[in-house]
């Protein structure tokens, strides 16, 4: 009779610090150089890691700044 419930196998789950280590030290290195220009930066640098996975690493860090807006001034 076979095993009603099959074997799987998992892996340990990393947490999101071990992955981001890398990414955490080159963002801080760029910030400080070319601070609003991380992204294209870290491109050039030849990293490829996704918007997302950098942009949570940046929020992250606290490196988000909210844009301020030009508003025109009606005569």
């Amino acid at each position: 009779m076979p095993d009603p419930k099959p074997q799987s196998f998992c892996l340990p789950l990393r947490s999101d610090t071990d992955k981001s280590t890398p990414v955490i030290e080159e963002i801080q290195a760029i910030a400080e150089e070319f601070p609003g220009k991380v992204y294209k930066t870290l491109g050039r640098h030849g990293y490829g890691w996704n918007h997302e996975r950098v942009h949570r690493v940046y929020c992250l860090l606290r490196l988000n700044k909210h844009r301020q807006s030009t508003r025109s001034l009606t005569t």
